[in-house]
């Protein structure tokens, strides 16, 4: 099921002249712990933990995550072609490094922009344009691959603390 995802969304890719598109599983608010409707990392890779981002190309599909998930992304990754890489690991790069490195002249690296910070992009524009590669808001491109996804709530409870 991950692998024909993954397709689904290479296909999208491709034809949107896309060479990696960022998953970071957060919703427009940044919550700590979103709700269903933005489990596009858990949706897209298997991974069920709280925190990691993915970069997805045509030819690879990686996931960051911290020392809390080593061992969960590990099982839930098996056989998925997904690489971990375990942040702050001695000798793995961070998302934006990664970028720098395997992005070439000219490529387009997407994200949805209502799903990472400002800060976020404008290090991750400034990082690829050192490389003349660019940042795009692709908007959201796992909608179109997930069927009968959970509805944007219409309530949440407030709670004062």
């Amino acid at each position: 099921m991950i692998a024909q995802r993954l397709e689904k969304l290479r296909a999208i890719l491709r034809e949107r002249g896309i060479d990696w598109y960022i998953i970071t599983g957060n919703d427009p608010h940044g919550s700590e712990y979103p709700g269903e409707r933005w489990g596009t990392r858990a949706f897209i890779s298997g991974f069920t933990g709280s925190a990691g981002t993915i970069a997805i190309s045509q030819d690879r599909a990686v996931l960051w995550t911290d020392s809390r998930y080593f061992l969960q992304a590990e099982k839930e990754l098996e056989g998925s072609g997904y690489e971990l890489m375990k942040e702050g690991m001695e000798g793995v790069p961070s998302l934006r490094r990664f970028l720098i490195d395997n992005a070439g002249k000219g490529m387009r690296i997407g994200v949805d922009s209502a799903a990472v910070s400002i800060a976020e992009y404008r290090s991750l524009s400034e990082g690829l344009a050192s490389v003349d590669a660019v940042i795009i808001d692709a908007g959201d491109l796992i909608d179109p691959i997930w069927e009968k996804r959970p509805p944007v709530p219409s309530e949440a409870p407030i709670r004062i603390i």
